[in-house]
């Protein structure tokens, strides 16, 4: 099944963008703060996740090297991920597992690409990868997202209008979109839907969001 693209916008300055146009853009953006003083190196960090109907799911995270994995951890499980107190874990080079006290500076390097997976039973692997290095300060805390993919817009699969609610009995089959009127007649019952919500866990565990 084809990957099924979703646009963006970028935080910063609004941009509509798309993830094959995102990594220049806000590169450009990173650049106009390099006056700025205290300057920190800054990671400009991608971060690809894919869920149920095989929707793609993005985000660019601008991070000092000084920040943790930790930080990046906690991040991801607030924005995308977190549902029921699941381990996470960060993998770099040959599934090499890096600890959560490690510096960004301290692992990462150009272009190096590596994967997070939280939940060890129904689990979410996202891809995530150095999509530039400059100078600058991020504007709070030690995580700055600069833009994210646009939420998807599934179809109900019994009438075609806008899927609010996705059965997670129904979804491994490639199935599972409803809208609430017609989910109230699938025959798993409302109590068993999840929110089709903007994230690569949509539909897994216990995740609302």
């Amino acid at each position: 099944m084809a990957v099924k693209a979703t646009k963006g916008t970028c935080i910063e300055c609004d941009a509509q963008i798309t993830v094959r146009t995102a990594k220049k853009h806000l590169l450009a953006c990173m650049k106009k703060c390099e006056a700025a003083e205290q300057l920190s190196r800054l990671f400009l960090l991608k971060v690809d996740g894919y869920g149920y109907g095989n929707y793609h799911y993005w985000m660019y995270l601008l991070m000092p090297e000084e920040a943790k994995l930790r930080n990046l951890d906690k991040y991801l499980k607030k924005a995308w991920l977190e549902c029921c107190g699941h381990l996470s874990q960060f993998r770099i080079g040959r599934g090499i597992t890096v600890a959560m006290g490690k510096e960004l500076g301290d692992v990462l390097q150009p272009a190096l690409e590596f994967l997070y997976d939280y939940d060890f039973g129904s689990t979410t692997t996202l891809k995530i990868s150095v999509a530039g290095i400059g100078s600058g300060i991020v504007k709070k805390g030690k995580v700055e997202l600069l833009a994210r993919n646009d939420a998807p817009q599934p179809k109900c699969e019994q009438c075609g209008e806008a899927a609010t609610l996705i059965c997670p009995q129904c979804v491994t089959g490639g199935s599972g979109w409803f809208c609430e009127p017609c989910g109230e007649k699938h025959d798993c019952g409302l109590g068993t839907f999840l929110p089709a919500v903007n994230s690569p866990r949509a539909g897994v565990c216990g995740y609302v969001g």
